[in-house]
């Protein structure tokens, strides 16, 4: 957002889906704006206002640009999730698209009647708002819209990748008793080894391969406790086909021999 600004020197703003305002930049309004907030009536209608162009902008389902209540050039395009739902607006605004400042002055006068509030006031506050062209309001929503489009799809792409990565969980839990190769598991997911190491390093801390170590010796420890089936066996079925290499491992995980760890818990 200070980004933006620096480029546009146009504030902007973060509505929610109940019109609230989350975040704004630069947090201060202009003169003008600040004028207008100073009184709770005048006020109401600066609110009442965004709420409206807000609405417009969900109806359209794009960026809009209209007068605000007091004569000022405001836009407003929604703010979209994964799903494509409105959660959201994004506003920049403040500013005004007339040239003259004559002619944004009678503008503004004009939307102000009935609002008390002394013209010469008025005329000082609107000297300080930023003209800007209508060429420059569409680049400056086109730069919006493309920033949004890259956050939802990161949002797509970060929700795919969970996805995968569960899906490569299961795959591997319902798979101990095959032999579980790095190879394997990239042909089978279509993806490359280091994709597939990216991906399972916030989950494989230790690496896949000592990963999946550990949930087939976590299997054979519930075989063990709950199942009658011979330890030979059970060295099968958890994917250690040499019993000996299992004796082995099993005792270094548990702490004990697989025999005594089915004692135990039996």
């Amino acid at each position: 957002m200070k980004a933006f600004y620096t480029l546009t020197h146009i504030k902007i703003v973060i509505i929610d889906a109940q019109y609230q305002e989350l975040l704004a930049y630069p947090p201060r309004h202009s003169p003008f704006c600040a004028l207008m907030h100073e009184n709770p009536a005048t006020c109401a209608h600066c609110q009442q206002s965004s709420i409206h162009l807000c609405q417009k902008s969900r109806r359209q389902g794009g960026l809009i640009v209209d007068r605000c209540h007091a004569g000022l050039t405001e836009a407003v395009a929604p703010l979209r999730d994964a799903a494509n739902m409105i959660i959201g607006y994004i506003m920049f605004g403040q500013i005004t698209i007339l040239s003259s400042y004559e002619e944004l002055l009678a503008r503004i006068l004009e939307s102000c009647t009935g609002y008390s509030l002394p013209p010469d006031l008025l005329a000082e506050k609107a000297s300080h708002i930023t003209h800007v062209t209508p060429e420059q309001i569409v680049a400056a929503g086109e730069i919006l819209n493309a920033c949004t489009d890259y956050i939802l799809l990161q949002q797509m792409v970060s929700l795919k990748e969970k996805h995968e990565i569960h899906e490569i969980l299961r795959y591997i839990d319902s798979h101990l008793h095959e032999p579980l190769t790095i190879s394997f598991l990239c042909d089978q997911f279509h993806i490359s080894r280091t994709t597939l190491y990216d991906m399972t390093k916030p989950y494989m801390k230790d690496g896949i391969a000592a990963y999946i170590k550990m949930r087939r010796l976590e299997k054979a420890k519930d075989l063990l406790q709950y199942g009658t089936d011979p330890v030979s066996s059970i060295s099968q079925q958890v994917g250690f086909p040499d019993y000996n290499y299992f004796h082995r491992v099993f005792k270094q995980y548990a702490g004990v021999s697989a025999k005594q760890y089915r004692k135990l818990r039996q």
